[in-house]
């Protein structure tokens, strides 16, 4: 809820790339059973025939709450099932933040087990334990701690709050480049 593909949309068209969001309505009442993860790969398998046909990267994004869908460990499972046949995986730093402040994971640990999927990263921070999208240096993620998962051939795309001033953005980007230069 609330979320948008608005940065990626704009940045790909700057690009000249094909862009879609695609999105899944799901019920958190219906539980995380087995009944769950069966419309999921029910669902990613009906895309698989579009992927292939199209040439289109699809990723799923990492969320910060508890009841997140899929979780890490379904994440690692969904992409090293699908990856041949073009699912990827979408960190996003606040939200793998958020998460390990909450205490669910440690996030450098699952940036590790999943890069080899990573097609891009939403770049964030927070202020403990919860308070994301806000630019560095408000919080307190350690960027230079990540620096090792924003090298290479990935999407990298800056995720503020609305309304930011844009001299914040810039003042992140400088930050940013220190951390991983």
């Amino acid at each position: 809820v609330g979320m948008t593909g608005m940065p990626e949309a704009v940045l790909a068209r700057e690009r000249d790339l094909a862009y879609a969001t695609i999105a899944v309505v799901v019920n958190h009442a219906a539980g995380r059973g087995e009944s769950a993860a069966a419309i999921r790969l029910e669902g990613i398998e009906q895309l698989l025939p579009v992927i292939a046909e199209t040439g289109v990267r699809v990723a799923l994004e990492n969320l910060p709450t508890w009841e997140a869908i899929p979780t890490e460990l379904e994440m690692e499972s969904l992409c090293s099932q699908y990856a041949p046949q073009g699912l990827r995986y979408w960190h996003d730093i606040g939200h793998g933040q958020v998460r390990q402040n909450l205490g669910f994971i440690n996030q450098e640990r699952w940036m590790e087990r999943l890069q080899p999927y990573l097609a891009g990263t939403h770049i964030h921070d927070v202020i403990p334990p919860a308070m994301d999208h806000l630019l560095p240096p408000e919080g307190q993620v350690d960027f230079a701690a990540l620096k090792k998962f924003a090298k290479g051939d990935i999407i990298r795309v800056i995720e503020p709050a609305p309304q930011t001033p844009g001299e914040n953005v810039v003042e992140a980007l400088r930050i940013l480049r220190q951390a991983w230069e």
